[in-house]
């Protein structure tokens, strides 16, 4: 059986599949870039909240210079949130003013800063196992109180009266970000399929 590609119905047929398959496209296009752009942005909010929260908690531990009460900390950063969940904090580590560590779990990271940071940061860095993170670094302070809690947990620099006592540095794997990625890109197409 020949179609007929001068006869109206077919040439209908063709231009409703064409728009379809670019409507269906720059759709599809649209919610993986602004997915992809949501996750990270929720990624970097829960990374800048773990680095900022465990320097604040873990002043005390850095000014006495407390390994054991450093490391529990950490191990508290890392661990998943439920039972059989995978962390994606796959490393963590206290240091002190000079850049000594103090207490580390999880998987070193490559090319880290000498120094703690001045203001809560992030980058992206690798683990010495090549694999990709984003790493977070936040100063212990020697703040006594009485600054707002931003301030505090290190959103914003250590002010001119704090001296910077240490640094945290939470590393999160990219690895979950390409998994969401990936599954979004195979629903996406399947969506497209159905719509086409």
């Amino acid at each position: 059986m020949a179609i007929n590609t001068k006869s109206i119905r077919t040439k209908f047929l063709l231009l409703l599949t064409l728009t379809a398959v670019v409507i269906t496209g720059v759709s599809m296009i649209y919610d993986l870039v602004a997915g992809g752009a949501a996750i990270r942005d929720q990624i970097v909010k829960r990374g800048r909240y773990v680095a900022s929260n465990l320097a604040f908690n873990a002043k005390y531990g850095v000014l006495t210079e407390d390994k054991p009460l450093l490391t529990q900390f950490l191990e508290g950063a890392v661990a998943p949130g439920g039972e059989g969940e995978r962390s994606d904090v796959v490393g963590a580590m206290i240091r002190d003013a000079k850049g000594a560590i103090l207490a580390q779990t999880g998987k070193p990271i490559r090319d880290l800063p000498g120094a703690p940071p001045a203001a809560l940061e992030e980058r992206e860095a690798f683990t010495t196992e090549g694999e990709a993170v984003l790493l977070f670094r936040a100063p212990v302070t020697s703040s006594s109180g009485g600054s707002a809690m931003g301030e505090e947990l290190g959103a914003a620099p250590a002010r001119s009266g704090e001296a910077v006592k240490g640094g945290v540095e939470v590393a999160i794997s990219q690895s979950a970000l390409r998994e969401v990625q990936r599954r979004r890109v195979v629903e996406s197409l399947l969506l497209a399929g159905v719509v086409i």
